[in-house]
C-alpha cells in the first residue's frame, strides 16, 4: 500500500468510525501500527477528543496482544 503525499494529513476514518471499514481486517499489530501512525499526526489533522478515542483504541489493542501473548506462553 503506498501512501501519497496528502495522506500525512488526512484522517483515517476507518480508525474513527470503525462501520465505514467492514472490508478493512487487519492483525492486532497492525492495528497498533496505524494507530500509532495516526496519533502521531497530532493535531494537526486530529481534534484533541478524535486523539483520545484513537488513544484510548491504541490501549485496547495493546491489552488485547499483551493477553494473548502472555496466554500463549
Amino acid at each position: 500500500m503506498g501512501m501519497s503525499s496528502g495522506d500525512k494529513f488526512q484522517k483515517d476514518e476507518c480508525l474513527l468510525v470503525a462501520r465505514a471499514c467492514r472490508d478493512n481486517v487487519d492483525s492486532i499489530q497492525q492495528r497498533i501500527d496505524r494507530l500509532n501512525k495516526e496519533i502521531g499526526k497530532g493535531t494537526a489533522v486530529y481534534s484533541r477528543d478524535e486523539l483520545k478515542m484513537l488513544d484510548s483504541q491504541l490501549k485496547d489493542a495493546t491489552r488485547t496482544l499483551e493477553m494473548l501473548i502472555s496466554d500463549g506462553a
